[in-house]
């Protein structure tokens, strides 16, 4: 019987890669168009800068687009550079949905790993973007709620591409 859970435990961890392609966003389902009156800006990216080994070396993004969609990178090592700001490629982020209701912005994403979907929560201001937890979408979990934001600034960018067609 051990052998048998072994086995089904494997191939859940196989199925639930963090490879595979992520699409199964709730909010997917009914996309809103961004919610004005609000901070949050589509004419640009909002820059997370942390170090990593004592150094300021490694950074995230988020980029919001007018049609409910939103591109959360994933980490970068090195200089903020334009042409990895542009990138809307999946092997660099996720494509994915959010609402906006005034200045709060939650956001879908997958947990990373072998873990699951989660609602990233967020409070915009005239500057930036703070990542104040996140929520695993499940009806038993609970909210994480991070006593110290992360600060992502914001940074206007006349992009080539404009919009998200996902």
């Amino acid at each position: 019987m051990k052998y048998y859970s072994l086995i089904f435990f494997l191939l859940t961890l196989f199925a639930c890669s963090s490879t595979k392609k992520h699409t199964n966003f709730k909010y997917a389902k009914n996309p809103q168009m961004l919610q004005r009156p609000t901070l949050l800006r589509t004419d640009g990216v909002y820059v997370y800068v942390f170090n990593y080994e004592g150094k300021k070396d490694s950074y995230r993004f988020l980029r919001f687009f007018e049609n409910g969609r939103c591109f959360a990178s994933n980490f970068f090592k090195g200089n903020i550079n334009r042409d990895t700001l542009e990138t809307l490629n999946p092997k660099d982020g996720t494509k994915t949905f959010y609402r906006n209701n005034k200045n709060k912005v939650v956001y879908e994403n997958w947990g990373g790993g072998y873990v699951y979907y989660v609602y990233n929560f967020c409070t915009v201001d005239s500057l930036g973007l703070d990542f104040n937890g996140y929520k695993p979408r499940s009806l038993i979990a609970s909210r994480e709620i991070y006593p110290d934001a992360d600060r992502y600034n914001f940074f206007p960018i006349d992009f080539k591409n404009k919009t998200a067609d996902w």
